[in-house]
């Protein structure tokens, strides 16, 4: 008695079904070995892992933990502060900026800038550029009050001598008349300072309410400059800037 043939494309389906239940079977298991030689700190797998979770965070400009290799490395000083902004400062959502543009994502300095531990680190990082000369720091009320009121208070800890002082949005014409508050004096060199800084117009506008006051601005700082067109400003006008974080610094682009 003859057995019946084995046509040609059962043989097939039937290769062709082994081959995908063995290869299904080896990814299962290079899978779980590579995660458990993770967990374990296998440093090349980690180091790979690590690589790609970074790269997917940068390509879809979501800010990824400052300790992941695909930050830009800092000073000590600017990265305890990067640590506190991403903490605290960075929001991430659908936003309408001030400029009326879209964004994904949201930068509240604020947040950093009026908690205690947040002042310090700005501090820290501010004093290791602010010229000897600098005797007062203010800017527009109210991004920069906060700014320039708590850099101003954490440097008399540490025997640095500044005034603080805000301009007003508009001109008071009763009591203390004119658009500067607090301690500015005539003649006074001046920090220009602001949270967070997009376009540049409330820094330049508190440039020239400082000079028409009769004061010399001699540099130009900012928490964070998420627009990236004020150096080039600052530039043009002849005075010092100094970022203390910049967009990138923080996984975003300029602009974005």
């Amino acid at each position: 008695m003859m057995r019946p043939s084995v046509r040609p494309w059962a043989k097939a389906s039937l290769c062709f079904v082994l081959i995908a239940f063995f290869a299904d079977f080896v990814a299962t298991f290079l899978a779980v070995a590579f995660f458990a030689a993770f967990l374990a700190g296998v440093p090349f797998v980690a180091f790979t892992l690590q690589k790609i979770s970074g790269m997917y965070g940068r390509a879809m400009n979501v800010p990824v933990n400052s300790e992941n290799t695909s930050l830009p490395p800092l000073d000590p000083a600017r990265h305890a502060l990067r640590e506190h902004v991403m903490a605290h400062a960075v929001k991430r959502g659908d936003f309408t900026l001030k400029s009326g543009r879209k964004s994904s994502w949201f930068l509240d300095t604020k947040q950093t800038a009026c908690r205690p531990d947040g002042i310090v680190l700005v501090t820290n990082v501010a004093l290791s550029f602010f010229p000897a000369e600098a005797t007062a720091i203010g800017g527009l009320t109210m991004g920069a009050d906060p700014v320039a009121y708590g850099i101003a208070a954490v440097a008399a800890t540490r025997a640095i001598n500044l005034r603080s002082f805000s301009v007003r949005k508009e001109s008071k014409d009763h009591g203390v008349t004119g658009r500067i508050a607090g301690a500015l004096q005539p003649g006074d060199k001046v920090i220009i300072t602001e949270d967070t800084v997009t376009r540049g117009t409330s820094l330049f506008e508190a440039v020239d309410a400082v000079r028409d006051f009769g004061a010399e601005v001699v540099l130009i700082t900012v928490i964070v400059d998420r627009g990236g067109t004020c150096a080039a400003m600052a530039a043009d006008a002849g005075i010092r800037y100094e970022p203390m974080l910049v967009a990138p610094d923080l996984g975003f682009e300029f602009g974005s």
